[in-house]
């Protein structure tokens, strides 16, 4: 397992490297195009013309597609920042978040449940 991870890694840091070269790219010759946007067009012609294996970018690509949602959304960008925290206290967290998501089902059923009877009389 941890070597399929390592490759991961490298296979991430491979794309990092032509991202960061696709932004010199855009920047140097002014083109009216985002940087990640030549990347993935570049990316995908390599790929189709198979000038870059599928296996060369699949066990990184796998694992960020796995992780976008966490990485654009809010509050999986301050676990990232708050990593430390939450290695620290994920299991109280995480009991917390159980618990009061529980308590709030428990409320709102309560509610429903009260204001159906009303408008039932």
């Amino acid at each position: 397992m941890s070597v399929r991870w390592a490759v991961a890694a490298v296979q991430i840091a491979g794309l990092c490297l032509f991202f960061t070269a696709c932004q010199w790219v855009v920047a140097r010759l002014h083109l009216p195009v985002p940087a990640g946007l030549l990347a993935l067009v570049l990316l995908l012609a390599a790929l189709l013309l198979r000038w870059v294996p599928e296996g060369a970018v699949s066990e990184g690509g796998d694992l960020i597609l796995k992780i976008l949602g966490a990485l654009f959304v809010p509050p999986g960008i301050a676990l990232v920042k708050q990593f430390g925290l939450l290695r620290a206290h994920g299991v109280a967290l995480g009991i917390t978040l159980l618990a009061a998501l529980f308590v709030g089902q428990i409320i709102a059923g309560k509610v429903a449940s009260h204001w159906t009877r009303d408008s039932a009389r």
